[in-house]
């Protein structure tokens, strides 16, 4: 993800606003309840003779946003701090995808009178959906806009300041991330059928260098209507973004170092939005001016236990939220990640600087 902020205080009625620009460029993949049939191959374990494939849905978006931030102060009356910001994003789709298995997928494999291994497949429903940027002809990658969309990011914050320091005793956030979907220029196929028998040494997929995704779906056409174009039923699909809701609690337990809680939970409107993982995480931070790091411990959809890190030098972050899968081999790996940000913020203010323009009374 990369990351730019510039922002800066403005004043609209009564009430002081932090306003500011960012951008993104954001890609996510979403698999829930994916029954790798496939496995046994890329394994080289046996196939069972008959195999049902279970209802599954997969999406992938490769996207950008142009946000708008606001941010202002409320219950100026309370003794503790109260922050109230929204994010107002346009969304730049590049590249997408959705694939869905609508029910169950009944897989059997024989050996027929000719020696060879032949797969039925029997009673499948399967939709397919894409849009992509990659040139297949001239094999580059020709970046431009396929699709758009809005989104919208909520957060209150509630914030136990020291006297007279940036740094905070307590700090408490709630936001809703992500509302909103982005609308591709893209194909839509379907292959819906009872029963198809597929020779696993079939020589139209076998001995074919297939050169684009619409080669690919045209013979799978073809294979299962006798036509490359009778799957291709409509253009233009949705994918809605990857909303959840977020819930943090940040507390120092000594100068500069803090004890942090997160909890992310996916909350999905639209039908083929993305999926964010669900996370309960706790981590140990040492925060300065210059330098921050941190360590972490996270259960994954509330299962799968683990552990990451981050540094901070000045604005460049590094970290990762599963730092052990980068370092150590593992039988069987659920996830690894690697993130890198930067944060420019030419337009900061805080109490200190606002105390040096401060116009001095004095001979």
């Amino acid at each position: 993800m990369f990351w730019n902020r510039p922002s800066f205080k403005s004043k609209i009625g009564e009430n002081d606003f932090n306003i500011g620009l960012f951008t993104r460029l954001r890609t996510q993949t979403s698999v829930i309840d994916f029954d790798n049939y496939f496995r046994f191959q890329s394994q080289n374990l046996p196939r069972p003779a008959e195999y049902a494939v279970n209802p599954f849905k997969t999406s992938f978006m490769n996207w950008g946003e142009l946000g708008l931030n606001f941010a202002t102060e409320i219950f100026r009356q309370s003794d503790y701090k109260w922050v109230l910001g929204i994010n107002l994003k346009y969304e730049m789709g590049f590249d997408a995808y959705n694939l869905q298995n609508n029910k169950d997928l009944h897989i059997s494999t024989e050996v027929n009178a000719q020696n060879h291994d032949q797969t039925t497949a029997t009673s499948y429903d399967i939709a397919a959906s894409y849009v992509t940027n990659y040139n297949f002809e001239t094999k580059k990658y020709d970046f431009k806009q396929q699709g758009s969309g809005l989104g919208l990011d909520l957060g209150l914050s509630f914030i136990n300041k020291f006297p007279d320091s940036e740094a905070y005793d307590l700090k408490v956030d709630f936001n809703i991330l992500d509302i909103g979907y982005v609308k591709f220029n893209g194909e839509n196929h379907v292959f819906i059928g009872d029963t198809k028998v597929l020779l696993d040494d079939n020589p139209k997929f076998d001995n074919t260098k297939f050169e684009s995704i619409k080669q690919y779906l045209g013979l799978l056409s073809t294979e299962v209507y006798g036509d490359p174009n009778k799957s291709h039923i409509s253009d233009g699909f949705k994918i809605g973004l990857p909303t959840s809701i977020h819930l943090a609690l940040s507390k120092n337990i000594r100068p500069n170092h803090y004890l942090s809680f997160n909890w992310i939970q996916r909350t999905p409107i639209f039908e083929n939005s993305l999926k964010r993982i669900n996370t309960f995480s706790a981590t140990y931070s040492v925060q300065k001016p210059a330098i921050a790091y941190g360590f972490s411990t996270a259960f994954y959809d509330y299962k799968n236990l683990q552990f990451g890190a981050y540094l901070r030098l000045g604005p460049l972050i590094l970290g990762s939220e599963n730092i052990f899968p980068l370092l150590f081999n593992h039988k069987k790996l659920h996830a690894a990640n690697f993130f890198i940000g930067l944060k420019l913020y030419p337009f900061w203010d805080n109490d200190f600087k606002r105390h040096r323009r401060a116009k001095c009374n004095c001979d």
